[in-house]
């Protein structure tokens, strides 16, 4: 199968490939991740103060890592320098407490360093969570965006 790829390097000269649009497909997932997620989502409000929000991320980490059978991901926000998110030495770094960008980096920590993998995997966990949510995004590059 041809993928079409863009080759990003970071300001550090890391460089990665990631895909040219976020790949959707009908992944399936364990029962216990779309539980967890479920949960995650019933409890998520933009309500909540940010630290309970991030609280509420980082407990959707913790289950989610037992799902998988890894070290849960320390998760913190912190600036990036325009990223949105990164995992580095067992930390889910996030510039904003976006569900999608933690879900990305969340694969990373559970399959490794593949974009590909990283970015099917959120996006498709993502919009199968979150269908209406979904539905208001956009492609950009790899990532989704609000529509307009």
């Amino acid at each position: 199968m041809e993928r079409a790829v863009v080759l990003i390097v970071g300001t550090d000269g890391e460089a990665s490939v990631y895909p040219a649009r976020p790949i959707i497909t009908d992944i399936q997932y364990p029962q216990e991740v779309v539980k967890a997620m479920q949960s995650f989502k019933a409890k998520m409000s933009f309500r909540l103060k940010p630290e309970e929000r991030l609280g509420a991320m980082r407990s959707l980490v913790a289950e989610l890592a037992g799902v998988y059978g890894i070290e849960p991901p320390g998760v913190k926000t912190a600036g990036l320098g325009g990223r949105k998110g990164i995992y580095r030495n067992g930390v889910i770094y996030l510039e904003r407490l976006s569900v999608i960008t933690l879900l990305h980096e969340f694969a990373h920590a559970a399959f490794g360093t593949s974009e590909y993998k990283a970015v099917e995997w959120s996006v498709n966990l993502f919009r199968k969570v979150y269908p209406e949510q979904f539905e208001k995004l956009e492609p950009k590059g790899h990532t989704l965006v609000k529509k307009g």
